[in-house]
């Protein structure tokens, strides 16, 4: 399969990373990609970075826009591709070099519209985690049968490849933070028919000590939840699909509860509103892991106690 695959990179002040992630791009052995990179202000080099590369692969173009976030950024990126199929990268991580020719392959193999892989996670000290043992297998179902929070779920726009028609009208929501893609990912599964899971780690995903989706909890961070209220929206007639998103929503306000739980300040703010989410959720929760044959009890002492679980957080975590 020939047809283009665009690739698009959102960038905010990433000068460290950037020439790892733009060369993991452009030594695709898919060599028929186009590569966006949108620089959303950033005050240091990476515009710089982004110029150089441009001028010696033809197939990258760079744009730049004042400061707007990640998913303005992304935006503008979807406004900008002329691919066939799209797939999103961060600045701070890479892909491995058959990323797109096997992804790709497996969209007209397997006739699906949304194949995802599983992530590779390292850390700054060095550190490399996968989850599980990779099968090297494909697993598919229809968008019907989609469950975030199962062993073989995704929630997140990146390690991923589209085919473009499932992503027609779709934009990420510019007033969350945290989550954006989360949403995102949502409503293209809803807009898809066959979802494909390539059961090998082909993507490098950068965990940062201090980010928008790590680190020490920030007024900011707390649109997270809002993203997941918005997931469980947008499966709303879909019951086994939004079961497993409240999962992930009672989860999340357990831990933005104990994470503002010894700080005075934002526990006026948040922590009653989290509250009053987390038991609007918690029964269909547990309705969900009870129909997985799994034990809901480490999720009710957490949402029950929240003092406990913010100590463990605090001793294990933040090491305060």
């Amino acid at each position: 399969m020939k047809k283009l695959i665009t690739i698009i990179v959102p960038i905010y002040n990433a000068e460290q990373y950037l020439d790892e992630c733009i060369k993991s791009m452009v030594e695709q052995t898919y060599r028929n990609i186009e590569i966006i990179l949108i620089d959303d202000g950033s005050s240091d080099k990476s515009g710089n970075i982004c110029k150089a590369w441009a001028e010696k692969d033809e197939r990258i173009k760079y744009i730049y826009q004042e400061n707007r976030g990640v998913g303005a950024a992304r935006n503008r990126g979807l406004q900008e591709a002329h691919g066939k199929y799209l797939s999103f990268v961060d600045a701070d991580d890479t892909i491995c070099e058959t990323f797109c020719r096997q992804m790709a392959d497996i969209l007209l193999c397997k006739n699906a519209d949304i194949v995802y892989c599983k992530k590779t996670c390292f850390y700054e000290d060095g550190r490399r985690e996968v989850s599980g043992e990779s099968s090297m297998v494909t697993f598919t179902w229809k968008n019907t049968e989609y469950e975030c929070c199962d062993p073989k779920g995704h929630y997140t726009a990146s390690a991923a490849i589209y085919k473009r028609e499932v992503l027609e009208g779709l934009f990420f929501q510019e007033d969350l933070y945290v989550g954006e893609d989360t949403v995102f990912f949502s409503m293209a599964v809803r807009n898809a028919n066959v979802l494909a899971f390539y059961d090998a780690p082909l993507y490098h995903y950068r965990i940062l000590e201090e980010s928008s989706s790590h680190g020490s909890f920030t007024l900011k961070k707390y649109t997270e939840v809002e993203a997941w209220m918005r997931v469980c929206e947008v499966f709303h007639d879909c019951p086994l699909a939004k079961l497993s998103a409240q999962v992930y929503l009672v989860e999340k306000c357990n831990h933005v509860a104990a994470s503002v739980f010894f700080n005075a300040s934002l526990r006026k703010i948040i922590y009653k509103n989290t509250r009053q989410i987390y038991w609007a959720n918690i029964s269909k929760a547990v309705k969900y892991y009870l129909i997985k044959g799994k034990n809901p009890l480490k999720c009710i002492v957490k949402g029950i106690f929240p003092w406990l679980y913010a100590l463990y957080l605090k001793i294990i975590y933040f090491k305060l």
